[in-house]
């Protein structure tokens, strides 16, 4: 088994963080490994991000060794990834209620789960 590091900036700098409280947080992983799930204060890790400080949802390729942003923000934790990377659930926190969002990587879409 590899150890590798996923939260490095898109330009294979080190991950930078807008705060003590910066790293990665809620880990979901693919049965295969392939894609891994995230969310991270950092905002190196694609190009164009802002350093604004609040929890982004990621999904970093294995095979090609990039993060994907997803849209929104406010995230507090991933709870799962398919198999295939195609469908992330993570709880999010907008206005200060707790919600549960699935994203659909085929589609760019995004349901807020009852």
């Amino acid at each position: 088994a590899t150890t590798r590091l996923v939260s490095v900036g898109f330009d294979a700098s080190q991950a930078n963080q807008t705060n003590s409280f910066a790293g990665v947080d809620g880990v979901a992983t693919s049965s295969d490994g392939r894609w891994i799930a995230y969310t991270s204060t950092y905002w190196n890790l694609v190009e164009g991000d802002s350093a604004d400080g609040a929890l982004d949802l990621y999904i970093w390729d294995r095979e090609t060794g990039q993060n994907r942003r997803l849209p929104g923000n406010a995230y507090r934790s991933v709870v799962d990834i398919s198999d295939d990377g195609r469908l992330v659930a993570a709880q999010t926190t907008p206005s200060g209620g707790l919600f549960y969002r699935l994203f659909d990587g085929d589609t760019g879409s995004f349901d807020t789960l009852d």
